[in-house]
C-alpha cells in the first residue's frame, strides 16, 4: 500500500475534492459495492490514467523524456505473469504483490526483459526500443573494450554502439550489439562491408571485394592453465638463502602465451583502421547514433 498527501490552500483542496467527488458519482453504477472513499480513489486514478494514455492535457502534449512519454513501469518475473505469488517491482515505489502487478499488466504493454541471473543487470531490452539502456550499454562497452573491427584499437569509450543486425529486425540485446568506432560504423552501414556475429562470440567481417576475416571475442582476463608455474612473491624469494650463503634461484613468472588463432588476412589497410592517436577528437565527435 502507499499514500498520497496533498497540501495546498483551502480553495485548491476544495476544488480538487469537488472534481474527484463528481467523477466518482458519475462512475457509480446500480448495485455499486464500493464505498464513497473507494470510488473517489478510483476516480482520481481514472483522471490520471486518462491523461497518461492520451499523452495530452489542456490541449497540449505532455513533455517527453528520452523520446517517450510518462509511463508506469512494473518489473515482474515470468513466474508472476503465469500466476505465481512472487514479488514484483513498481518503478518509483518499490516491491508490490504479484496480483497488483498482474492488474497493471492487464491494461499495459508487455515487454520482454532478460537479466543476468547472478547480478540482476539488464542484458536484453527486446525489439521495441532502439537505444540500449545504461546497464546494457555498460555491459557491451566493458565486454568489447575496443572497436570490434579487425585491427582497430580505438577505445570503447570513444566508440559507438551498433546493432549488428539493424533495428528493428535485430533486437537491442547484448548478442546483437557491438562497439564500433565512427569510421568502421560508417563502413558497415554504408561502405559495403558486412558483419556477422556468431554464437560463440566470434565476428566475421566481409569486404566489398569478398575478403573475409574473423576475430575472436575479447577476453577480460586469462585464467591460469593447468600446470602453469605460478609467480612467486619477490619479497619472499629475495630473502631466502641457501646454507652456503648463495641466494636461491628465483622462479620467474611464466610468460602468458597468446592463444593460437586461425590465420586471417590483415585488413588494417583495407579497413583504414583508426587508432587512438588519429581518432576524431572528443570535441569534434557528435553524439553516438546508436
Amino acid at each position: 500500500m502507499a499514500g498520497l498527501q496533498v497540501i495546498s490552500s483551502a480553495t485548491d483542496i476544495a476544488a480538487i475534492h469537488d472534481c474527484i467527488a463528481a467523477v466518482a458519482d458519475l462512475a457509480k453504477t446500480p448495485g455499486e459495492i464500493r464505498v464513497t472513499d473507494q470510488r473517489r480513489v478510483d476516480a482520481l486514478l481514472d483522471i490520471c490514467t486518462d491523461i497518461l494514455e492520451s499523452g495530452r492535457f489542456g490541449g497540449s502534449c505532455l513533455p517527453r523524456q528520452h523520446r517517450r512519454g510518462p509511463q508506469v513501469q512494473v518489473t515482474m518475473p515470468l513466474d508472476a505473469v503465469l500466476g505465481a505469488d512472487v514479488p514484483c517491482d513498481l518503478r518509483g515505489h518499490g516491491p508490490i504483490t504479484a496480483d497488483q502487478a498482474r492488474r497493471i499488466a492487464a491494461d499495459g504493454e508487455l515487454r520482454r526483459l532478460v537479466c543476468d541471473p547472478l547480478s540482476g543487470t539488464l542484458l536484453d531490452y527486446g525489439r521495441r526500443t532502439y537505444q540500449p539502456p545504461s546497464q546494457l550499454a555498460d555491459h557491451v562497452l566493458a565486454r568489447d573494450r575496443t572497436c570490434t573491427a579487425p585491427g582497430c584499437r580505438q577505445p570503447a569509450a570513444r566508440c559507438e554502439i551498433d546493432h549488428t543486425i539493424p533495428f528493428p529486425h535485430g533486437p537491442t540485446s547484448a548478442d546483437n550489439l557491438a562497439v564500433l568506432c565512427k569510421h568502421h560504423h560508417r563502413a558497415k552501414d554504408g561502405g559495403g562491408f558486412t558483419v556477422r556475429r556468431h554464437t560463440d562470440g566470434w565476428t566475421t567481417w566481409s569486404t566489398p571485394m569478398g575478403t573475409t576475416v574473423s576475430t575472436p571475442p575479447r577476453r577480460l582476463w586469462h585464467p591460469p592453465r593447468p600446470g602453469q608455474p605460478q609467480p612467486t612473491d619477490p619479497a619472499n624469494s629475495a630473502g631466502h638463502q641457501h646454507t652456503d650463503g648463495e641466494p636461491t634461484s628465483r622462479t620467474q613468472p611464466a610468460t602468458p602465451s597468446t592463444p593460437t588463432l586461425p590465420a586471417h588476412q590483415d585488413l588494417s589497410t583495407t579497413l583504414n583502421t583508426t587508432t587512438p592517436d588519429t581518432a576524431t577528437p572528443d570535441n569534434a565527435a557528435d553524439e553516438p547514433p546508436f
